[in-house]
């Protein structure tokens, strides 16, 4: 299937995080096409949320996050759960920051094939994921290692026909799953061969793992950018599902936005990488930086009329409709001005009135 002084230290932190992978549950939200760019943030803001500490920051009831803790403390209950309520049970301590947890119990699951022949292959997979959380919380490559050599099993399980598979998976599923774990299992492949450094490391990477076509050339917004990329370019849920799975991902996040930019969206590119420069702090790779400065300056050049021509006021303004009915060459009154001058009008001779009387009387 997405640093030692003080400032070194948070700089190999920030980058370093792009290390997760397929994950299987009951709660998690599989895409069944490409989503709106709203909609996906959203999703994809749920998921980072998920391993919020509950002491500094409250549970929001009805979030993804307070649907978690609630399935760990329900599964955690009971006296004899089953192998599949075991898996749910490692699922939901991995997305809430428990790795460790998550791992020694799904190792028990896959070493002693204690689960279903249907379910055994997806149990690897969300092994895989957590060697791979663990390699980016430990910065060691020997977890990564892992969760190559379990990707590897996982996609050797991989059901060959419909029948093996899942309940409720249909063809598509069963092939768009597919593509994601190879991509995925690329995607490790290729940083564990940059060994440590993968972890200190930002750069820009396609869904095979290589350089991004096209990378280094000039760069400039909207489609005519050189950069593109052979999966990316094709399958928009391909590309959102593996953010999805691997939510704190850098270089698969860099990777989105720059694909929409590929796609003509440079406002919502803009928003990603500025995500990444801003948020997530990580201003010290001069090529995000430098695209960013370029997406940004685009689209706020989209946005409205130049900054030096003032736009025209509402109660001056015609409409289409207006407009249409108007006379050419003529333009329509300002009936606020009229009545606001006939109400002076109306005042000024009733004034008139008052003193032509008094002037009366006084005679």
């Amino acid at each position: 299937m997405k640093r030692i002084t003080l400032f070194s230290f948070w700089v190999f932190f920030l980058a370093a995080k792009h290390c997760q992978g397929g994950v299987y549950g009951s709660l998690e939200k599989g895409l069944k096409g490409p989503e709106s760019f709203s909609g996906f943030r959203l999703s994809l803001g749920e998921l980072r949320g998920t391993e919020a500490d509950d002491k500094t920051i409250p549970v929001e009831p009805g979030s993804l996050r307070a649907d978690y803790l609630a399935l760990r403390e329900r599964l955690e209950k009971l006296p004899a759960p089953t192998p599949g309520e075991q898996m749910e049970l490692a699922v939901a301590r991995m997305r809430l920051g428990q790795p460790d947890a998550a791992m020694a119990q799904l190792e028990r699951l896959v070493d002693r094939e204690e689960l279903p022949d249907q379910d055994r292959f997806l149990g690897m997979l969300n092994l895989a994921a957590c060697y791979a959380a663990q390699a980016t919380r430990q910065g060691d490559v020997a977890f990564l290692l892992r969760a190559v050599t379990t990707q590897r099993r996982a996609l050797d399980a991989w059901p060959t026909n419909l029948e093996k598979a899942p309940k409720g998976w249909d063809f598509g599923v069963w092939r768009a799953l597919l593509g994601a774990e190879e991509a995925q299992y690329r995607l490790w492949r290729s940083r564990l061969r940059e060994g440590a450094n993968t972890f200190a490391t930002l750069k820009l990477e396609d869904l095979r793992g290589g350089p991004v076509p096209g990378f280094g050339k000039e760069y400039s917004a909207g489609p005519a950018s050189p950069i593109f990329w052979r999966e990316a370019v094709d399958d928009l849920a391909l590309v959102q599902q593996m953010v999805l799975w691997n939510p704190t991902d850098n270089r698969l996040y860099w990777l989105y936005g720059e694909w929409l930019n590929a796609r003509g969206e440079v406002a919502s590119a803009r928003v990603v990488l500025e995500e990444l420069v801003d948020a997530r702090r990580l201003r010290n790779f001069p090529d995000l930086v430098s695209h960013w400065q370029i997406l940004r300056a685009a689209a706020d050049a989209m946005q409205g009329a130049p900054k030096d021509q003032p736009a025209q006021s509402d109660a001056t303004a015609l409409s289409g409709a207006e407009a249409e009915k108007a006379p050419a060459g003529l333009e329509l009154p300002n009936w606020r001005t009229l009545l606001v001058g006939l109400c002076l009008g109306v005042v000024v001779l009733l004034l008139a009135q008052m003193q032509w009387r008094s002037l009366n009387r006084r005679r």
